[in-house]
C-alpha cells in the first residue's frame, strides 16, 4: 500500500506586498531626504528644507520598519504536510497520537461602525504538550488541508 501524503504552500500575497511596498517606500523617502539634506539654497528656506527632511526621514524609519518585520512574518510561512505519520510545518512535525483537537475558529473584523467587514476561518490543531499550531485561511488553504487530515485521519475531525 503506497503511504498518502499531501503538501499545502503558503500563499504570502498580503505580507509580500507590504514587504515590497516598505522596501519601495523606504528608498524613495530615504532618497528625498538625502536630497533635501545635500541641497544648497537660500538661508530662508532652510527651515522647510529641514522640516521637509525630518518628516522623509520619519517616513523613511516607518517604511523600513514595515518591511522588516513583513519580512519576518514572510520568512515564517512554510509549508504543512499531512501524511500517515502527522502533520509538519516546516521542521517541527506532530504525530497522529499526540493531536489533541482539530477545530476551525472563524476570526471577524469589524470596522469603526461594528460592521464586520471580514470574516478569516483559522485552522487551530492543539497537541497534548498545550503546543497550538494555527493557519490563517488567508495564507493556507484550510479547507484542502482538513480534506486531507478528513482522508488521512477522519476520528480527529469527528468531534
Amino acid at each position: 500500500m503506497e503511504s498518502q501524503s499531501f503538501e499545502f504552500a503558503a500563499r504570502a500575497t498580503q505580507e509580500s506586498q507590504w514587504f515590497w511596498g516598505g522596501v519601495a517606500l523606504a528608498l524613495l523617502s530615504g532618497a528625498g531626504c538625502l536630497f533635501l539634506l545635500l541641497r544648497k539654497g537660500r538661508k530662508e528656506t532652510y527651515t522647510f528644507r529641514m522640516l521637509g527632511a525630518m518628516g522623509l526621514f520619519f517616513l523613511f524609519l516607518l517604511s523600513m520598519g514595515s518591511a522588516v518585520f513583513s519580512g519576518l512574518a514572510l520568512n515564517r510561512l512554510r509549508p504543512v504536510t499531512a501524511t500517515e505519520a502527522g502533520l509538519g510545518c516546516g521542521k517541527r512535525e506532530l504525530a497522529w497520537d499526540q493531536v489533541q483537537s482539530i477545530r476551525v475558529i472563524r476570526s471577524q473584523e469589524k470596522n469603526a461602525l461594528n460592521v464586520v467587514q471580514r470574516q478569516t476561518r483559522i485552522l487551530v490543531v492543539e497537541g497534548r504538550d498545550g503546543k497550538r499550531w494555527m493557519w490563517s485561511e488567508s495564507n493556507y488553504p484550510v479547507s484542502g488541508i482538513l480534506g486531507a487530515i478528513g482522508q488521512l485521519r477522519p476520528e480527529l475531525l469527528e468531534e
